[in-house]
């Protein structure tokens, strides 16, 4: 617990963020209020989603005061990290002219971290919706679920039959 409320996503060295700006990559006021796979790296969606529901099932716990800011930075994280399409990749900057594909797995996944909070997310909730209509993989489609399914939104309506959606074969015995 004390791990996830001390440490923060970095960049790498001096010489990436001028990098950054030198190639006018998209930056953000808070590009490390995320966390890293690995300590001392840059902060991606997924570990810092799977932080967030952590840290939330924790907020009446021994360290409650710290949690909120905590969890209310790393979802501006989350939220400033979003593909043109609204959904979530692994959360790497891009310049302003790419326009960069979400991930079924990552919106789920980030979706449900932002169970509960009163901004709009709609745009994100219809590209969750969109790419639970034509899933590409069991994983995706039921981190998709989950995600939808925190912000009360029926994860099943849009999709197609499952067992023709996803070519998955059944065990012969």
């Amino acid at each position: 617990m004390q791990w996830l409320l001390t440490h923060a996503g970095a960049e790498i060295s001096i010489w990436s963020r001028m990098a950054r700006v030198f190639t006018g990559t998209r930056t953000t006021a808070n590009d490390h209020a995320g966390w890293p796979w690995y300590p001392g790296e840059a902060p991606w969606i997924i570990p810092t989603s799977l932080a967030i529901c952590a840290l939330s099932r924790q907020r009446n716990g021994r360290y409650g005061r710290d949690i909120q800011p905590r969890l209310d930075a790393a979802r501006e994280f989350l939220l400033s990290r979003r593909c043109p399409d609204h959904g979530w990749n692994h959360g790497g900057l891009f310049k302003p002219d790419e326009t960069p594909p979400s991930y079924p797995e990552t919106t789920g996944i980030a979706l449900l971290a932002l169970q509960g909070i009163n901004l709009d997310i709609e745009p994100s909730l219809h590209c969750a919706e969109r790419h639970a209509r034509n899933p590409k993989s069991s994983e995706g489609l039921h981190w998709l679920q989950l995600g939808l399914h925190a912000h009360r939104r029926n994860p099943y309506c849009h999709q197609p039959n499952i067992a023709t959606g996803l070519s998955l074969r059944s065990r012969s015995a």
